[in-house]
Parts: C-alpha cells; structure tokens; sequence
C-alpha cells in the first residue's frame, strides 16, 4: 500500500530523494492517523461517577492536542455528574502524557537545548525531526528541568553534608591502586538575566579513564563535573560542600595518590588543606 502511495505521489520520473521525502511525508501522516484512531476507539461510551456511584451524562467530545512526531489531535468524550458537579474525561489518563508533548519531543528538546543556542535547537528540530517546536518552549522546558536537577543538588548536600562541612555518613571504602584527581577553579560566564557572573566549577576522575588517542592528544572518558554561580558570601561554602560530598561519593580518600589540582587562588588550597590534607597538591601555573 506504502509502495503504491508513493509511486502515486512522485509519478514516473523520480530519484531515491524524491522517493525518500514522499515516504517520510506518508509515514509521518499515517503516525498521526493511526495514534489518533488507537485513543479514540478505546475510549469509554458510558461511565460512572467515582465519587457518588451515579450514572455521568456524556457531555460530548472535547480535544486533546499534543505535539509528537506528528501533531496529534485526539478527540475524547467528556462525562458530566450533575449530583456532584464534577467532569470526567477517562481517556485522558489513558493517552498518559503531562504537557503538550509527547516524551520523543521532550528528549530532543532537552538534548539539543542544553548543548546549542534555543534558537538553533528549534532549527534542528525542523530539519532533523520535521517538528515544529518555539525556540522559547525549548528555553522553558531546559531552564526548568535545570532549576529542579539544581534544587535537588542543594537539598542533597544539604542532607548530607553537616554544618562544619564534613559528611554525615561517612564510609571508608576499599583501597583502591590508582590516582584520582580533583581539578578545581573559578570562572566567568556570560549569563542572559545578569551579565557576567563567577562560577566556580570542579571535576573529579581517575587516572584508569584518561585514555589516549593518539601520541598527541588524551581524553578523560569518565568524569564528573560540578558548578556553584558565585551568588552571595555563601557561595564558596555551597561550593565546597558539594565537592565534599562529591570527593566522598567518588571515593577520592580511597586512591592511593588522591591528588588536587587548582591555581593560585588561596580558597582552593584552603580547601584542599583543610578537608583533604592526604592529597598531594599541584599547582597549575
């Protein structure tokens, strides 16, 4: 059927582009027909009310819009209880999704919008998914998922990490025959609401996951990196709290050669002084 559609589409004379544009225009179509129908035959004719029992009058069909691969539209009946008051729509917690778009369109808005410009990531998104999602509900849906991962990360140190900045439930773990290093520094980025602001910003990692690439170039595979934004006089403390319990979790103290890597600024060798005094320090001029 798929074959006869797209010869009808592209007629006699065509390349394998023509027929790749035409098939990717048909799928993208039968998507929305057949995700459309699914919902909307096994939606309920009659219900009742979860409250009171009642028989609910079906109010008729009201419409669902969500933004997927394809924009779907699914029309769901509406029950109405008129001894309570209230408004059913039992398809809705069938189809399942929060927000106006589906999980696949969420993943590639999170993807492409923490690693390029809002603007571009809603380019991409047009021209590699054939979706057509604004540059802002790319921002809205980064910046919020940050702020939630960022209030996570406070409310973790703070549970774990005591007022004199050591960790509540320390473990002791295993020795382990290796180096580790903890590279720490300060920097200033440029930020949309305030211009310029200092980060301070850390990364934790072992010498077993420096591969090399070539006679030229290494690569760390596996690391950990974790920022604090220079915000108030609280900040350093948040920021050396957090590698504490980074350092802990990572089992830093555990290394043979636990090493810490920074430059001239006092804070960093205070630190590394006062909470890992068994590293061995290096200055990076």
């Amino acid at each position: 059927m798929l074959k006869g559609a797209v010869k009808g589409v592209v007629g006699d004379v065509f390349d394998i582009n023509t027929v790749e544009k035409s098939l990717t225009e048909l799928l993208s179509l039968v998507r929305k027909k057949v995700t459309e129908g699914i919902f909307q035959q096994i939606d309920v004719t009659h219900m009742e009310c979860k409250v009171c029992g009642s028989k609910m009058e079906n109010r008729g069909y009201v419409s669902r819009k969500i933004k997927g691969l394809a924009d779907y539209e699914i029309k769901m009946r509406s029950f109405y209880c008129a001894k309570c008051g209230r408004y059913e729509r039992p398809l809705e917690e069938i189809i399942g999704n929060s927000g106006r778009n589906t999980l696949e369109v969420k993943e590639a808005m999170i993807l492409l919008g923490q690693r390029i410009p809002f603007e571009e990531a809603s380019f991409c998104m047009e021209k590699l998914l054939k979706v057509s999602v604004s540059y802002e509900s790319i921002r809205e849906l980064v910046e919020d998922i940050g702020e939630t991962i960022s209030k996570e990360e406070v409310e973790l140190v703070a549970n774990e990490i005591d007022a004199n900045g050591y960790v509540k439930d320390w473990k002791d773990g295993k020795a382990v025959n290796d180096v580790a290093y903890l590279e720490l520094d300060g920097s200033m980025v440029q930020t949309r609401e305030e211009g310029w602001k200092e980060v301070r910003v850390g990364v934790i990692f072992a010498q077993k996951d420096r591969l090399e690439v070539d006679k030229n170039h290494n690569e760390v595979f596996r690391k950990k990196y974790f920022s604090v934004f220079n915000d108030d006089n609280k900040s350093l403390e948040a920021f050396k709290n957090r590698t504490t319990l980074e350092a802990h979790n990572f089992g830093f103290h555990n290394y043979v050669k636990p090493v810490i890597v920074g430059d001239g600024a006092p804070w960093i060798w205070d630190y590394a002084s006062t909470s890992h005094p068994y590293a061995i320090q290096i200055l990076d001029y």
